[in-house]
């Protein structure tokens, strides 16, 4: 297997080539995926914007409507001592398992996966509706989150880069079509994401994924074909990831992932690219 990388250089004190290179010489090179393919910086920093507040109206102002909206019909059938955030995962799916349940929240199967990241549901609904504030994620920390129970955040609750990144797989999960010949694979993340702990497929001509490297500090990569595009480090490395996922899906898919197309006739995501 032919696998070829381009690699980015970042800003880390640990890289012995970084001590000797310029400021300019490494926003150059963290640029450099993008040159190739003639997206300036100009052009990147309005996409960025521009995925920010897709993600914070179309992913997250909505689960906290949907959150709200849950917990007072849960409150309204009797179940006020259930509410997304203070009880644990198995008992929501339990819960949604009710037959009443079914009929008065149909929805909350559907909710459940988006929570799936960690366990600690009480911290992951509280930084949903913080990150939902503001409408372009301001409070986003890419390397950790916020406060829980009075103490500053630490490595057992999950980052922001990766809830983020969670809820976007989940939310393409909800919108693409399972293929007819495998209706248990997740359509985004069983075929578009590749986590840490997952093995590498074979790569081919036709892959396209986002692969995570690792959880913390949280790093994302992209997989074009037989090649692997390392992004900026650090802040900016989940956003540039998804943007560049998302110009080669409009470039080689023609704006289609499986049966779904991801402009105004569909998913509506290419106008984050200038679609």
């Amino acid at each position: 297997m032919y696998l070829s990388v381009i690699y980015t250089v970042t800003n880390s004190p640990k890289n012995k080539i970084e001590k000797k290179t310029s400021p300019i010489n490494a926003q150059t090179s963290a640029l450099a995926p993008w040159t190739k393919i003639n997206v300036d910086i100009v052009a990147l920093t309005q996409w960025n914007e521009n995925l920010r507040k897709w993600i914070s109206q179309t992913i997250l102002e909505r689960l906290v409507k949907e959150f709200d909206r849950i917990n007072e019909s849960f409150e309204k059938h009797g179940l006020a001592d259930i509410k997304i955030g203070n009880v644990g995962l198995d008992r929501l799916r339990k819960t949604a398992q009710i037959a009443h349940v079914t009929q008065f929240i149909p929805s909350l199967p559907t909710l459940i996966p988006f929570l799936e990241i960690t366990s600690n549901q009480e911290y992951l609904a509280k930084r949903i509706r913080e990150l939902a504030k503001g409408g372009c994620m301001s409070e986003f920390k890419w390397n950790g989150g916020s406060s829980y129970n009075g103490k500053e955040w630490e490595e057992s609750l999950p980052t922001d880069s990766a809830i983020m990144m969670h809820l976007l797989a989940s939310y393409l999960d909800t919108q693409l079509m399972p293929l007819p010949s495998m209706p248990d694979m997740k359509p985004f993340s069983g075929f578009y994401y590749i986590k840490c702990k997952d093995k590498l497929p074979t790569l081919t001509p036709n892959s396209l994924f986002i692969q995570q490297v690792s959880e913390k500090p949280p790093h994302y990569r992209v997989i074009i074909g037989e090649t692997v595009y390392e992004m900026v480090k650090g802040y900016s490395n989940l956003f540039h990831s998804i943007l560049f996922f998302l110009y080669h899906v409009n470039k080689q898919e023609h704006g289609m992932l499986g049966r779904i197309n991801l402009g105004r006739a569909g998913v509506n995501m290419l106008w984050i690219i200038g679609q």
